[in-house]
C-alpha cells in the first residue's frame, strides 16, 4: 500500500491518489501489531527511535543474539550463574594455574597432586649392626654396636627426638612404621629378633658408665623375625602405628634366646616417617 501526498495548500492535505481515511486506517493497522520488518526500510530504526528499555527479554527470540553483538568484556564474573556449570574446555587458564591463582585456605588435598608425596615413607633414622653372638635380651643399637635397654654401658645410644611438630602436614595425619632387614651367614640362628621403637625414659650411671631406661615399646612398632634360614636375607616391616608422643627414642632388638655357635648376622633398621 502506498500512501500519496501531493500537497498541502493552508493546512489543507490534497490527496491525488486515495482518500486520506482510507489511507489512514491502513496506517492504524499497521501500527496497532502489524508492523513487521517487511514495513521497514532498511535502517530505518535506529537507536534514538527506540525509547529507554524499550526491548526486554520477551522482545528477543532465542539464540538471536550473536557474539558479535556483545560489547567487549560485557560478560564477566558476576553475569555467570553459580549453578552454570562451565565446562574446563571453555575457560582459558592462558600457562595454566600458578600458585597465586590459589586461595590460601583452599585446602587441596593429596589426591588432587599431579605426584602426591606426603603419603610416600621417608627415612628419618637408620641403624645397622654386625653380631655374632647373643643371649636372650633387649638391646639398643649404638653407635658402635649393641647395648642393653637397661643397664651400665661405655657407648651412648642412638637417639633421636620425636617432636610432631617438626613434622605437622595441615589436613592428614602423622604415621610411623619400623622396617627391618636381617641377613644371616651359612648357620642359622635358631633364635626371633624382634625389632621395635623404644622410648628412652631415663639416662644415669657412675664413673666411666652411662645407662640409659628404656620404657615398653611403642605399641604397633614390632616387627619380628622368627628363626631366620641359614644365608637368608630377610626384610619387613612393621605397618603404620601413630605418631608417638614428643620425647627421645631409640630402635632396638629383643633376641628371644641364645644364638647358635658360629651363627653370624647383620641388623639394619630404618625408623620411617609418612603423613596420611
Amino acid at each position: 500500500m502506498a500512501l500519496s501526498l501531493t500537497r498541502t495548500t493552508d493546512g489543507t492535505v490534497s490527496n491525488a491518489n486515495a482518500n486520506l481515511n482510507n489511507n489512514w486506517t491502513a496506517i492504524e493497522t499497521l501500527l496497532n501489531g502489524n508492523l513487521d520488518a517487511t514495513n521497514l526500510a532498511a535502517d530505518a530504526v535506529g537507536q534514538s527511535e527506540i525509547a529507554a528499555n524499550a526491548v526486554t527479554t520477551a522482545e528477543i527470540l532465542d539464540a538471536a543474539v550473536t557474539l558479535a553483538k556483545l560489547a567487549s568484556s560485557s560478560v564477566d564474573n558476576s553475569k555467570v550463574a553459580a549453578a552454570a556449570a562451565i565446562a574446563r574446555s571453555k575457560l582459558d587458564f592462558g600457562s595454566g594455574l600458578v600458585n597465586a591463582d590459589i586461595a590460601a585456605a583452599a585446602g587441596i588435598v593429596d589426591s588432587k597432586l599431579a605426584s602426591p608425596n606426603n603419603s610416600a615413607y621417608r627415612s628419618v633414622m637408620e641403624v645397622v649392626v654386625y653380631l655374632t653372638s647373643v643371649t636372650a635380651n633387649t638391646r639398643l643399637f649404638s653407635y658402635e654396636g649393641m647395648q642393653t635397654a637397661s643397664g651400665a654401658e661405655t657407648d651412648a645410644v642412638s637417639l633421636l627426638y620425636l617432636d610432631d611438630a617438626n613434622y605437622a602436614v595441615a589436613g592428614v595425619s602423622l604415621k610411623l612404621q619400623v622396617r627391618g632387614q636381617l641377613h644371616t651367614n651359612a648357620t642359622a640362628p635358631a633364635i626371633t629378633f624382634t625389632f621395635g621403637l623404644y622410648p628412652i625414659t631415663a639416662v644415669a650411671g657412675g664413673a666411666s658408665n652411662l645407662t640409659y631406661t628404656a620404657g615398653a615399646v611403642v605399641s604397633g612398632s614390632t616387627v619380628a623375625f622368627a628363626s631366620p634360614g641359614a644365608s637368608s636375607q630377610n626384610g619387613s616391616s612393621s605397618g603404620d602405628f601413630a605418631f608417638p608422643a614428643d620425647g627421645f627414642y631409640a630402635l632396638g632388638v629383643v633376641f628371644s634366646g641364645t644364638s647358635a655357635a658360629s651363627s653370624a648376622f647383620g641388623l639394619t633398621t630404618q625408623l620411617q616417617l609418612r603423613a596420611v
